[in-house]
């Protein structure tokens, strides 16, 4: 889903260098959260012009993406950081230092783990997105 004014940013909360398209110029997704080398996650199959369930698990093992509870994108190659570039502020709805970056949607909730949820604590959110905003997640 190109979006309607330029490209969309979504966060800006990693040392990468780069800033967080969720629905760049060619409908991809490109995300530095919690990183130091910005992800490519290609473009996703569900439309981005609804409601949808994001998020992202960043560990010194693993960085992986997943959009309405299905995995989206993973590497086993990851180095956890979450100062922005330059000791920024870290930034939602925007991206990059002068955030040139704003997010073409809206974002109803936000929610920060310090550590990768178990299997049960992600059955618990996914069930609290779906019965809260009547979203299908698998």
């Amino acid at each position: 889903d190109v979006p309607t004014t330029g490209e969309g940013g979504l966060w800006e909360c990693g040392g990468s260098g780069d800033n967080t398209h969720f629905d760049y110029t060619d409908s991809n997704i490109y995300d530095g959260f919690g990183t130091t080398a910005r992800k490519s996650t290609g473009d996703p199959t569900p439309s981005l012009a609804a409601w949808r369930l994001y998020n992202v698990v960043s560990t010194s093992s693993e960085w992986t993406s997943f959009l309405d509870g299905t995995q989206h994108f993973t590497t086993a190659t990851n180095t956890v950081d979450f100062d922005p570039f330059g000791g920024g502020a870290v930034k939602l709805g925007a991206s990059l230092a002068s955030a040139t970056y704003w997010l073409n949607g809206q974002i109803a909730e936000f929610i920060l783990f310090s550590s990768k949820l178990s299997g049960g604590d992600k059955t618990s959110m996914k069930t609290y997105f779906a019965t809260r905003y009547g979203l299908t997640i698998a």
